[in-house]
């Protein structure tokens, strides 16, 4: 649909603070050594439920029927609770720029039969990025959307007479008082068609999008860059690698250093697609291998309905990469931690956030 910019199981990866000498939750310089440094996040928040239903349906009546199901997984993942705990992990390590993946918006109409028309449903539920923003000032820690963009926006009519509508966006939150410049965002032009219900359904697309800012950092500028790409799965990963060459191609003459971050989708062990190695290729460095080389890292795993009592990560497909001359500190991971989940036993996402402090060095003069 039309979419628009808006303002097996393996050992757990290593969770928590900064191990770095001298430092706190805070992840900020406390010596003259670490003027230069900064700490940044990526986060996918999880829209509630798999869409792969959904999207596999094959009549109109089956696309109903899962909708409903998949609808109601989604009211039981609890997003508001799981939207205080993600705030809780920026707020303990206090990252100046952030980027999210999956801030859903969930919104619904009631009561009318057929297939609804695009974006008639308005009553929002659910506000993931809202809700967040919410959490985060409840604990007195100010983020900003910097900038965001609308990816997948689709209204599915569910055998329950109730039309549910779902808006997918990735954003960048920066730190209150962070100066910016050259705030952009984009989709990329390779995107995947379906459509919902089998032959002669609704067509939707999937657009992927890509968020840009320039930072300020200690008096030098930054480009941060946060994205979401296409799944690995074997329909999807041709257009998924036409993603990433499409962002090589856009990163390729920038002369700032350059912080890359998101749910890339491709496995760190080259078991799915060649993504990350293209980025690998491009001259970007992975700052988990470059902190914890030889450690697998996984980010991705947890159980659909996000109740399995222990962590159990598949992949790492979540990424802080960097281009320039910057030096990883150290890089963790969020979201692992047993008893960090809500009241009922749910773990704030599918996916483990990743954070790494890094340190810029800056060019000598001559």
């Amino acid at each position: 649909m039309p979419s628009r910019p808006v303002p097996p199981a393996a050992a757990t990866p290593r969770e928590g603070r900064s191990s770095l000498p001298g430092r706190g939750a805070s992840a900020r310089p406390s010596d003259a050594g670490e003027k230069k440094s900064v700490t940044v996040m990526t986060r996918n928040l999880y829209l509630g439920a798999s869409l792969d239903p959904v999207i596999a349906a094959p009549t109109p009546v089956d696309l109903s029927v899962r909708g409903a199901e998949v609808w109601g997984r989604v009211q039981r993942s609890d997003i508001p609770d799981r939207a205080r705990l993600l705030a809780a992990e920026i707020a303990a390590v206090q990252p100046l720029l952030v980027g999210l993946q999956e801030a859903s918006l969930w919104r619904v109409r009631n009561g009318e039969t057929g297939t609804p028309d695009a974006g008639a449903a308005t009553r929002v539920v659910h506000d993931l990025l809202a809700l967040l923003l919410d959490a985060l000032a409840a604990r007195g820690e100010h983020y900003e959307v910097v900038t965001g963009i609308e990816n997948f926006d689709a209204e599915v009519h569910t055998a329950e007479g109730i039309g549910v509508r779902l808006t997918d966006r990735d954003v960048v939150l920066a730190r209150s008082g962070t100066l910016t410049r050259n705030v952009t965002s984009g989709w990329y032009r390779a995107r995947m068609p379906l459509t919902l219900g089998g032959p002669g359904g609704m067509p939707v697309e999937i657009p992927r999008g890509w968020n840009s800012v320039e930072a300020e950092v200690h008096g030098h500028w930054v480009r941060f860059v946060n994205t979401h790409l296409e799944v690995d799965a074997p329909a999807y990963a041709p257009t998924q690698v036409d993603q990433t060459r499409e962002l090589i191609e856009m990163l390729d003459r920038e002369t700032l250093p350059t912080i890359l971050l998101g749910d890339i989708n491709s496995a760190a062990d080259g078991s799915s697609t060649p993504s990350y190695r293209l980025l690998r290729e491009a001259g970007f460095e992975d700052a988990w291998e470059r902190a914890h080389p030889g450690d697998g890292g996984h980010t991705f795993g947890h159980a659909e309905d996000l109740r399995n009592p222990e962590p159990v990560l598949s992949k790492r497909i979540d990424f802080i990469l960097t281009r320039g001359p910057i030096e990883v500190r150290d890089a963790f991971v969020v979201g692992a931690n047993p008893e960090a989940r809500t009241a009922a036993g749910l773990w704030p996402s599918d996916h483990l956030g990743v954070v790494s402090t890094l340190q810029l060095r800056p060019k000598r003069q001559p």
